[in-house]
Order: C-alpha cells, then structure tokens, then sequence
C-alpha cells in the first residue's frame, strides 16, 4: 500500500463542544486529492482519520494518522504521522523524530507564522473570518499570505487558508505547501464527522471522491504553459475543439469560466488552481497549475 509521505505535516481537526475546541476526534474524517503533473501525470484521493488511541511522545499524547484509498474508509493504515493538540490553541506534529508547531489559534490579524517546512518560509494572517459548516456549526478561518507579498482581501478566495475544524486548504498536512510553487500537492476536498459531511471545498456533487481523474491522467495531447506562470496560461488542445475552461482555487471557489485558449491570471494570487477543461466531445479535464 502506498503511503503518502511528500504531503506535509499539518492537521487541526477541533469538535465544538461546551464552548471548548477539543481537537484530534477520530468521529472525524476527512478526503484529499494528491497530484503530481509530470511524466506520467498520477493523480490520487485518498481518506484520512485519527487513531482513537494515543501514544506518549515526550510527554505529549499524539495520535496517529490512518490512512484508507477507498471512499468507504474501512481498511485504514497507519502513516507514520502523528498530531497532538494538547494545548487548547495549539497543534503539533510528529514526524521523522520532530516535534513541530503546526497551528496557533491564538494569531491575530498581521501575525506571522514560521512554517518549519522546507521552505522555512514565514506566513502572515491576512485576514480572520467566520463562516458556517455545513452542520450549522460556526468556525473561525485565518487567510494567510506569504511574508514580502502583498495581500488583495478582494482576491481572498484564491489564498491559503488554516480553517479551525476543518484543516488547511492544501490538504491535511497542508503546511508543507507554503511557499511551494511547482511539484507535487494535496488539497482537501471535504470533510465528514461521524459520517455526515460537514464542509466540502468543491462545488460538484460528486467532488468528495476523484474516482475519475484517478484512473484517467490527463491526456498527452493537453498542453498548459507555462506552469508556473505568472500573467498568463496558454491552454493547447492540438485537433481537438476546447468548449469551456473553468479555474478553481483550493477553497473550491469557480473563479473563471470561459472559453478562451489563453487565460489571464495576473491578477491571481500566489499558489495552486485547478484548470477545468471540457472538450467537444464532453470529455472532462483536470489540471493543475501555480501561479507565482
């Protein structure tokens, strides 16, 4: 069984409950898709939860990450990452002998936050929000942006963002991901609590599962350039009539649709969007691409 180990290290999973925010509850569960668009292009979805026993990790107890390749989740392995959130604002990893600070829920609007990735990149919290899960259940939502950037609140949606409860917009072990702008990735498409789907990033009715693009790479005769880009993409779909072209941000949000070959994306922030093409023949399409 292949088991994930470039996606990164962050996960903040938190029940409301007598006004506290308990986190690391295995009645949680939550589906990434993970990509890598090179030579062969391999796409990925997988469903991930917590361990319902805790081991002692200098003293801290951390929960192991399961991980299942089936929509049902009923044959979960373990990964070998392990999350603590013994502090009631706080939540660790551990992995590769190292303990971590993944997540601060005490950061407050202009704060900054060192990712420890490789990268060692600093974010800052461009903006705090609340918004509602699908259960009714009121979450608070920290859009960050990369230090030495600036920050677009009208462009909000194409920003990574920590969601209190939920996780991070690339997926559960999102915080790898800063500052990265080519090479593989993850982000999340939904999460369930017992069961029940709570929150749900992508607008299809079927967007939990990439069953699809799993077993379908994207064909040798779509070409998107540049990728990285940095004001425009070029979509080439050699003899073959282009019908319309959608591009969705990590949170799920449709941010173009056209049906255009060259795309405008200057005014895009920094990171990963998923390229949306549908074909004459009806044949969909996904590809990712960074912009810088």
């Amino acid at each position: 069984m292949k088991i994930i180990t470039s996606i990164s290290l962050l996960i903040i999973w938190s029940h409301f409950l007598n006004g506290q925010s308990e986190f690391l509850d295995y009645r949680y569960s939550w589906t990434e898709t993970y990509s890598c668009y090179g030579i062969p292009p391999y796409v990925e979805t997988s469903r991930f939860t917590l361990d319902s026993i805790s081991v002692k990790i200098d003293g801290r107890p951390f929960y192991e990450v399961l991980r299942s390749p089936t929509m049902t989740g009923d044959n979960f392995e373990g990964t070998g990452n392990y999350v603590s959130g013994l502090d009631s604002n706080k939540v660790y990893s551990f992995y590769n002998n190292e303990v971590k600070l993944l997540f601060d829920y005490n950061l407050q609007e202009g704060d900054t936050f060192f990712t420890q990735n490789q990268n060692d990149c600093i974010m800052i919290v461009g903006d705090i929000d609340t918004i509602s899960l699908l259960n009714g259940v009121e979450k608070r939502k920290w859009i960050l942006y990369e230090n030495g950037q600036d920050y677009h609140p009208e462009y909000e949606s194409g920003y990574a963002y920590w969601l209190e409860g939920v996780g991070n917009s690339y997926g559960l072990f999102g915080n790898e991901q800063f500052c990265q702008i080519d090479g593989c990735g993850s982000g999340l498409l939904c999460v369930h609590f017992e069961n029940e789907l709570i929150f749900n990033t992508w607008p299809a009715n079927d967007s939990c599962w990439l069953v699809a693009a799993s077993h379908n790479p994207t064909p040798n005769f779509i070409e998107v350039n540049p990728n990285p880009a940095f004001t425009e993409i070029s979509i080439d779909t050699k003899d073959h009539l282009l019908q319309k072209v959608s591009i969705i941000d990590l949170a799920g949000n449709i941010i173009f649709i056209g049906n255009e070959s060259t795309v405008d994306i200057s005014f895009f922030p920094p990171g990963y969007y998923f390229l949306r093409i549908e074909l004459e023949n009806k044949q969909m399409i996904m590809q990712k691409f960074a912009k810088q």
